[in-house]
């Protein structure tokens, strides 16, 4: 072989490299974990004010006409999971909260409850009081 062909075969070689490296394609994950950036509870009925604690949001309902209520939730961006797990005292003999946000009440009183989503190794959570008189 000539030494050009050999020298062109390397050059090829190198800008072929250098080409695909600039202009190649983006590769694509389909199991990627999207990180939740904000947790945001949407009953139409919410209010906010704060405490010691800092700001929460609260729903004060009529026990003798609801005696069971369901939390509504988004998770943003719109493409993270919309799972999320809620969070209250278990020993709270006010209510009882179910996997998918259903509120059970026994009695009148307060529970607070925490809707936590996870992912990405982040976890955020909103904070909403539930108030039945």
């Amino acid at each position: 072989m000539k030494k050009s062909v050999v020298i062109l075969i390397l050059i090829i070689y190198i800008a072929s490299i250098a080409f695909v490296g600039f202009f190649g394609m983006k590769m694509l994950s389909y199991n990627e974990v999207i990180k939740p950036e904000k947790v945001e509870i949407t009953n139409q009925d919410l209010k906010q004010t704060s405490d010691s604690e800092g700001d929460y949001k609260y729903i004060v309902l009529d026990f003798e006409e609801t005696k069971t209520y369901t939390i509504t939730w988004k998770v943003y961006p719109e493409t993270a999971s919309q799972d999320v797990e809620f969070v209250y005292d278990k020993t709270n003999t006010v209510a009882q909260v179910t996997s998918w946000g259903g509120v059970s009440f026994n009695k009148t009183g307060t529970i607070t409850i925490i809707v936590r989503a996870s992912g990405g190794m982040s976890t955020i959570y909103a904070r909403v009081k539930i108030i039945a008189i």
